[in-house]
């Protein structure tokens, strides 16, 4: 009886580590291959800042600076209103 209490647990760890690495391995691999945008480039549109935030919809604001050119832009366009909570992104 015991063999089969362990069995179980083994094959419950196995299952658990597996499930884990399946959905937190895409994450953990992704990243952005892009160059960041120089700190001289002009605004870009908003069909292409809305692009770039769908692109980079793991990324963060804060550690983005194309996220973050691409934010900045959709809100001077008013496509997005930032909550006041926010607004230290736009700084």
């Amino acid at each position: 009886m015991s063999d089969y209490v362990a069995a179980f647990a083994v094959a419950g760890a196995v299952a658990v580590l597996l499930a884990g690495l399946i959905y937190a391995l895409p994450y953990m691999l992704a990243r952005d291959d892009d160059p960041p945008a120089p700190a001289s480039a002009g605004r870009m549109c908003v069909q292409d800042a809305h692009e770039i935030m769908q692109d980079h919809r793991r990324c963060s604001i804060a550690g983005c600076p194309d996220k973050r050119d691409a934010y900045r832009t959709l809100v001077d366009a008013r496509v997005i209103v930032p909550d006041a909570r926010a607004e230290r992104y736009m700084q």
